[in-house]
């Protein structure tokens, strides 16, 4: 190959990458974004407690229904197909949302919004079939790193537009942006996928039936699996009481101890993917990560109400870096299959987490709430709660033992 041809293959890459990213980025703020805008949407159309509470529900329930259909519909009609057909559908549903006038139309407009924020496995199926397979792991895991700015931006930047547009100028603003970049990815990103999926055209079951039939997907599943519960166990929800109540922090505090486990994130998965490329192993880089994190764990069990500020710190920023090996765990699990059916492997390999996260974190707070009601202190039942997650780590800790290496230059699935 010339050099300019390689120059040429490298700037169509980067612009496949780059185009990709911002919209999985956009993806994670959407996700994140009522938040921040709760309140003031609570004002605006009167919604109660329970109402409200539709906002994240509606559209956490098609984030999750939607993993596998988006997965089966990559392998079928292509990544960038799909990916087009979603981020119109958020672009959509979130110009409605701004529309808003009633606590149906709001839950109805979510629910669309979380099955067209389902943009992860389509995005890593235009990589897949974009990036040589001894670069994958990095640059995908790069773009997960990069979904930490969309996290960002539904904070402190959210709120400041919501102040000087509205709650509703602020997302119709962002459902434009989302039809944009439907634009950009129409015209900028080619994907030469149509061979592989061919083999799965005619019954896309099939791949379903081979993913779920796999011992080793499986394993893989409980280490992805139990690590993400945990993680959004923590930062979705737990970890900020837990250091309110059962430690004694500020809420300001606590935010700082958040905020420093974000930061280690957006390195978490890149360096993850250095690792388990520079030891040509997905295995050796994931076991020490998900060890790491059932420690942490294990102490916030063992240890509620004892830990100083900076020892809280610490471990917010370990457990959020060791969630990297998320990014691994899932390009791993695109290995372990033919690439005509990637899409549909890593959608089996999201659902389980994305429907069992809602339930995690309703058993820690029943198991918590039991506490109390027993009369044990705050710290004491805090502590007992999160001995939940401790063995929801040790679990995957000891499966990380017998997953499958998947690193290119140890394996290559039947094709």
């Amino acid at each position: 190959m010339d050099t300019n041809h390689a120059s040429r293959m490298g700037i169509s890459l980067w612009t496949v990458f780059a185009v990709v990213t911002i919209i999985y980025v956009s993806s994670l703020f959407y996700r994140m974004a009522p938040s921040v805008l709760a309140l003031d949407i609570a004002s605006d159309l009167h919604l109660g407690s329970s109402e409200l509470s539709l906002i994240g529900s509606s559209a956490i329930l098609g984030f999750g229904l939607m993993q596998l259909p988006s997965g089966m519909l990559s392998d079928r009609l292509g990544g960038k197909t799909t990916l087009l057909l979603l981020t119109l559908l958020a672009g959509i549903s979130t110009a409605w949302f701004s529309m808003a006038e009633s606590a149906a139309s709001v839950a109805a407009s979510r629910f669309l919004t979380g099955l067209g924020v389902s943009a992860t496995i389509p995005c890593i199926s235009i990589l897949a079939r974009s990036v040589p397979p001894e670069l994958f792991a990095r640059i995908s895991c790069l773009m997960y790193g990069c979904g930490a700015l969309g996290t960002l931006a539904a904070a402190s930047p959210l709120a400041l537009a919501s102040s000087v547009f509205g709650w509703r100028g602020s997302m119709l603003a962002c459902g434009m942006l989302s039809l944009t970049l439907a634009a950009l990815l129409l015209f900028f990103v080619k994907e030469n996928s149509r061979p592989a999926m061919q083999k799965t055209a005619r019954n896309p079951f099939s791949g379903v039936f081979r993913v779920l039939s796999s011992r080793s997907f499986w394993l893989l599943c409980i280490v992805y699996s139990g690590t993400l519960i945990t993680f959004f166990g923590f930062y979705g929800l737990w970890f900020g009481p837990y250091m309110v109540e059962a430690c004694g922090l500020s809420k300001l505090e606590a935010g700082s101890v958040l905020s420093a486990g974000a930061i280690a994130g957006i390195a978490g998965m890149p360096a993850a993917a250095i690792l388990s490329d520079w030891l040509h192993s997905r295995k050796k880089a994931i076991i020490p990560m998900v060890l790491l994190s059932a420690s942490c764990a294990g102490i916030l069990a063992f240890f509620p109400g004892k830990l100083p500020m900076a020892a809280l710190m610490l471990i917010a920023a370990v457990l959020s870096f060791c969630n990297g090996l998320t990014g691994v765990a899932l390009t791993s699990g695109k290995e372990l299959f033919p690439l005509a059916i990637m899409g549909t492997a890593t959608g089996c390999l999201n659902t389980l987490p994305s429907l069992l996260g809602a339930a995690s974190q309703k058993i820690f707070g029943v198991i918590l709430e039991a506490g109390r009601q027993a009369g044990a202190e705050i710290p004491a039942a805090y502590g007992r709660a999160m001995l939940f997650y401790a063995a929801v780590m040790l679990c995957a800790a000891a499966a990380s033992f017998f997953i499958k290496d998947t690193h290119p230059s140890l394996y290559r699935p039947e094709r």
